[in-house]
């Protein structure tokens, strides 16, 4: 470096600068972690992060210790179901030690585990004819590849099919594929057995309406003996019963491909509930590698829109003082002989009216009321109810105490419910005593009397399916009501419940009763269920405090709804407790968030604390005591943050989200400072990286804590988050593809990893970067699911005290590293023709052999030949990495050097397990990286005692280079690097030699 100064004279006199003062600097950059920092801060040259950050940073992970490295490649897992159509990515992970990817297309599913795809095996079986099995007079015929169970009352329909299996395959796992179809709650009992009838070798109960697949070893068995078996009384339709064999394990399922990508998901052990708008909620439950169910959720009793929507049932009812709270204002009262009316409102009988008679015989006591209807010759329904001892007689007619509408008839204690049609107005209802052989003493406490503008139903059963009418000339019901929940309330007595299972008029459906009816008598307290094909279904949910949280519907875009406690399918809002509806602290609850302007509900998260992010901003819900409850529980809005309608990720006791223009990611968390939610853009700094619209964004915790975002124009963004070290840096990652094409990431999930025999490497100390990827092969469209490996950590050399053991190490491990994209590994025996690569047919591929770079090859037929026979190749296709530092505002005696001319002698990198690399001097400052803009110079790393056939090992120290060529004065120059090879780098620091003079 003794020539830098004669050098900066001579270009200072021929500039005509003999009095230029020269200063010096040599800062040590000992970060890059802050990132890509966007342009509108190049000129932040003294904020706290300006000296970690970087310009550019194309396909690197920022280190938590301060680091870059280049990131590692993507290893082909396997080509979609169909590449023609969009699929998505769902994470399972149902217990701590297994975990499972998901892929979901058009109407199916289909499974991964350990890096590759769950598979049945080959066997050889046969269906063979179908036995009924029932007992008492249900039935279960089959035929083909279906039965169907019809149930009954005093025994079980129980359908039997005698399977052949191969010889060859009788053990080993089989998997059987088949949907049951029945009523909303219809449950089945599935088994498989070595003997007729037996269950020796599968038992599974509680199998809902949906698609299943079932695992099971027959265990030397050459036929086995699968039965369905229906206990209830309703009928299940078995169909499309198959063995899986040498194919991928799948399930059907009711989502097309223009709704898996908008599915949302809450997930409790193993089972995962699946939400959205257009579609009633499915759960997908696992039993065990190959043994799989969608089926869809059936919630019991609710949720519920309001009692009889659009009608005041207050305003409706007849009966003035219906309930005595005036005590008998409105009503007359008639005694005779020693009989007489007691109004009553002690504790014990609250706002009741006694009648009482002798048994004389002549003894009389009667209350009556006389009501104004404007329906004459209209159906009208009364309810009562009678307290205390004896027969009181009840009367509707055209005076009192007649029966002319509803004859005279006594009642005992208990609620009631009559019909009449008045033919004139008005009418009167009457309660009396009168006996000429016993005494009466009982009461009235409660009256109430709707017509048919109240909307009355009229129920035709009390149990099992029904139809339902409406009265009058209302029409409540529409075809798209199918499947929806109907509630039906008299007072006083327990509410019946069911599910609208038949469209025949907008008047008559079809019910079945999960709770009979206490009466047939028309009611107007009914309900309709607030989810249906009619009103849309739970378009997010989350669990939290043991309860299952959902949120808005098309009809009710800002409700949340939540189940009971400890009872996530549960959604009745009360209980029965000692002959009286309860709302209890476990009952379902139900609130709507009121705000100003119209916001739907975009998602909901749970951690510590239940959080809904809506379009104008995100809401706490929360209690005064320890848990929330119906009668404890408040919403209140905490940021003015717009939130985008994608699915946040949950980190800690906070949750990361995308805001509505797409462009910034927020982290949102409780700050005591505020007591409240505080929501902080993350891409402040990198504000750029947004420019192309985040679309999506997981949570990779291990081993740096990365939150990948996919954008919509099919890059990825990665951000190293670790707020506790103030680290947050973002930096954008394009995958390798075909030369004139792009590859487009369309889905991305996370799963923990694993060490499994079937996996090439461990993951067990990382998580999983899954994606699909679309990619142009060989002139046509492919759709791949690949997984990102794990960054190359070689070994440490404090490990080894002699360097060139280490160094060896070093070469040993380096064979593994894989940087790559859409590669396979070949492991196995020295070998020079590799094959196994139809996936990238045609393509340009990247060779590494036993951790050496080989020349570029073209696959052909599926294989390449190698250079030189190795035993552990990478092949995939090759991506670059650029490097491109900030602003050098270093060595003014006068403040920061921005503006001054400037040059970079040389340079000291500080590196850890890297390859050689390029590097330059951008002297223009405006971020040309192209070979034809820049003068680049190679960083070697392989020694003249390293055979040239051979792999040289990674450096890992510190490396002192003089200025590229091409260098010179500059006001604004950039230290730029760049990879091309696919083997791993990383610079730790790095540390300029900067020269400045004051002109």
């Amino acid at each position: 470096m003794g020539n830098v100064a004669p050098r900066l004279r001579l270009d200072a006199r021929r500039f005509g600068l003999a009095a230029a003062v020269m200063a010096k600097a040599a800062p040590f950059l000992e970060s890059s972690n802050a990132g890509e920092f966007s342009p509108r801060m190049d000129a932040r040259v003294g904020f706290e992060k300006y000296a970690a950050a970087i310009s550019r940073g194309l396909n690197l992970i920022c280190l938590p210790q301060g680091g870059v490295t280049y990131r590692p490649g993507t290893r082909f897992i396997k080509e979609t179901k169909t590449s023609s159509s969009a699929s998505t990515l769902i994470s399972f992970e149902p217990v701590s030690d297994q975990a499972y990817m998901i892929e979901a297309g058009n109407s199916y599913l289909r499974f991964f585990r350990n890096q590759g795809q769950i598979t049945a095996l080959t066997t050889t079986t046969a269906l063979g004819s179908w036995n009924d099995r029932s007992t008492g007079s249900a039935t279960g015929g089959g035929s083909g590849t279906g039965a169907t169970l019809a149930g009954a009352g005093n025994g079980y329909a129980w359908a039997e099919n005698a399977v052949a299996v191969g010889a060859s395959y009788v053990n080993q796992i089989h998997v059987i594929k088949f949907q049951l179809s029945g009523s909303a709650g219809s449950l089945a009992t599935v088994q498989v057995g070595s003997t007729s009838k037996g269950s020796e070798l599968a038992t599974l109960r509680g199998m809902g309406m949906g698609w299943h697949t079932i695992g099971f070893n027959p265990g030397g068995n050459a036929t086995v003996y699968l039965q369905f078996i229906n206990e209830n009384s309703d009928t299940i339709t078995v169909s499309g019963v198959g063995v899986l064999s040498n194919e991928p394990l799948e399930i059907a399922s009711p989502y097309p491909a223009s709704a898996v990508s908008s599915l949302r998901f809450a997930q409790s052990a193993d089972v995962k509930y699946f939400f959205h708008d257009s579609y009633a909620p499915y759960k997908l439950e696992r039993r065990g590698d190959t043994s799989w169910s969608l089926v869809k959720v059936f919630f019991q009793d609710g949720p519920w829109l309001s009692v009889n929507p659009d009608t005041d049932l207050a305003k409706t009812n007849l009966i003035k003082n219906g309930l005595f709270s005036g005590g008998l204002a409105n009503w007359t009262q008639n005694a005779s002989g020693n009989g007489f009316v007691n109004y009553n409102n002690t504790t014990t009988t609250t706002n009741a009216v006694f009648l009482s008679c002798a048994k004389d015989g002549a003894s009389t006591s009667q209350i009556s009321q006389a009501v104004t209807t404007t329906a004459v010759n209209k159906v009208h329904t009364l309810h009562f109810q009678i307290v205390g001892g004896s027969q009181i007689t009840v009367g509707v007619g055209t005076a009192a105490n007649d029966g002319t509408y509803a004859a005279l008839t006594g009642y005992n204690a208990g609620w009631y419910s009559i019909s009449f049609t008045p033919a004139a107005s008005p009418f009167y209802v009457t309660f009396n005593t009168s006996n000429a052989t016993a005494a009466i003493v009982g009461g009235v406490a409660g009256v109430y009397c709707y017509n048919t503008s109240a909307r009355l139903l009229q129920p035709g059963g009390k149990t099992g399916s029904i139809t339902v009418s409406a009265l009058g000339d209302f029409k409540p019901f529409k075809s798209t009501d199918v499947g929806r929940q109907i509630r039906f309330e008299y007072p006083g007595r327990e509410p019946g419940w069911g599910v609208i299972t038949a469209y025949s008029t907008a008047q008559s459906v079809t019910v079945l009763l999960y709770r009979d009816l206490p009466d047939t008598a028309p009611l107007e307290a009914w309900r309709l269920g607030a989810w249906s094909d009619t009103t849309g279904w739970p378009h997010t949910a989350t669990f939290y405090q043991q309860r299952l949280f959902t949120a808005r519907s098309s009809n009710q875009p800002q409700t949340i709804w939540a189940s009971q406690s400890g009872d996530f399918q549960n959604m009745r809002p009360d209980a029965w407790v000692a002959g009286a509806k309860s709302v209890q602290d476990s009952s379902a609850l139900n609130f709507t968030l009121a705000s100003g302007i119209a916001a739907p509900i975009s998602w909901l998260t749970g951690a510590r604390r239940l959080i809904a992010g809506t379009a104008i901003g995100q809401w706490y819900i929360s209690s005064k005591g320890a848990v929330l409850t119906p009668s404890d529980f408040s919403a209140d809005p905490q940021t003015s943050v717009k939130a985008r309608d994608v699915a946040p990720v949950t980190i800690n006791s906070g949750a990361i989200f995308i805001q509505r223009a797409k462009r910034a990611v927020y982290d949102l968390n409780y700050s005591f400072q505020i007591d409240g939610l505080k929501a902080s853009d993350i891409t402040i700094l990198s504000d750029h990286i947004g420019k192309a619209s985040f679309a999506q964004v997981v949570h990779q915790a291990e081993p740096t804590s990365n939150v990948w975002g996919r954008l919509e124009d099919g890059t990825l963004a990665c951000m190293t988050y670790k707020p506790d070290q103030n680290v947050i840096g973002w930096t954008p990652c394009v995958l390798g593809a075909s030369v004139g094409s792009a590859a487009v990431v369309e889905a991305i999930a996370t799963i923990p990893g694993n060490d499994d025999s079937g996996q090439v490497y461990s993951s067990i100390n990382r998580d999983e970067l899954w994606m699909i990827v679309r990619r142009t092969i060989n002139g046509a469209t492919k759709r791949y699911i690949e997984m990102m490996e794990g960054v190359f950590d070689g070994p440490n050399r404090a490990d080894y005290l002699n360097r060139s053991e280490w160094r060896a190490a070093v070469v040993s491990a380096q064979a593994d590293a894989f940087y790559v994209d859409c590669g396979l590994t070949y492991s196995g025996a020295s070998a020079t023709v590799i094959s196994g690569l139809t996936h990238l047919e045609g393509e340009t591929v990247k060779v590494v052999a036993d951790g050496a770079v080989q020349g570029d090859k073209t696959v052909s037929g599926g294989s390449i030949t190698l250079d030189l026979a190795a035993s552990k190749v990478h092949v995939g296709l090759g991506y670059d990495w650029v490097y491109r530092g900030m602003k050098l505002p270093y060595g003014s005696p006068n403040g920061p050097g921005v503006g001054q001319t400037k040059q970079v002698n040389g340079f000291v990198f500080v590196l850890r397990d890297s390859a050689s690399f390029d590097y330059a001097i951008d002297l223009t400052g405006d971020g040309d990286e192209e070979p034809q803009d820049l003068v680049f110079s190679a960083v070697p790393f392989r020694r003249p005692e390293d055979s040239m056939s051979a792999a040289y090992a990674l450096f890992s120290g510190e490396v002192n280079v003089d200025p590229p060529t091409g260098n010179g004065f500059s006001t604004d120059p950039r230290v730029v690097m760049r990879g091309t090879a696919p083997m791993p780098w990383t610079l730790l620091g790095v540390q300029p030699q900067v020269s400045e003079t004051d002109l």
